[in-house]
């Protein structure tokens, strides 16, 4: 059965000012979740930006949308995504065959 990925980003922290800009984010919580049928789990991943002052890229928070902050993490190519998923993927397939052992003392 295939694993469904879906990415959320559930959460961001900003600066009040930074360097004459208003809102400047800092922190981004993006929640992976990981579905094979009805089994699902989920990681959460914090990722940290420093605001580049020199360029002439800033996005007013009120701006910014869920896809715009994805692009800044770089789901495809980003290492902590990439164990995360393996991480979830190997949850979801020990959920799926777990072992139940007799407790160690219960036959003494």
């Amino acid at each position: 059965m295939d694993t469904i990925f879906n990415y959320k980003v559930s959460e961001m922290k900003t600066y009040p000012e930074r360097d004459g800009f208003q809102n400047v984010v800092y922190l981004v919580v993006l929640t992976v979740t990981a579905t094979q049928g009805t089994v699902s789990f989920s990681k959460d991943i914090n990722f940290t930006f420093l605001y580049d002052t020199s360029e002439n890229n800033f996005i007013p928070y009120e701006q910014l949308t869920e896809n715009i902050v994805l692009g800044w993490i770089g789901i495809d190519s980003c290492d902590a995504v990439r164990v995360a998923k393996n991480n979830l993927v190997q949850q979801i397939n020990d959920a799926a065959s777990p072992q139940t052992n007799p407790l160690p003392w219960a036959g003494t």
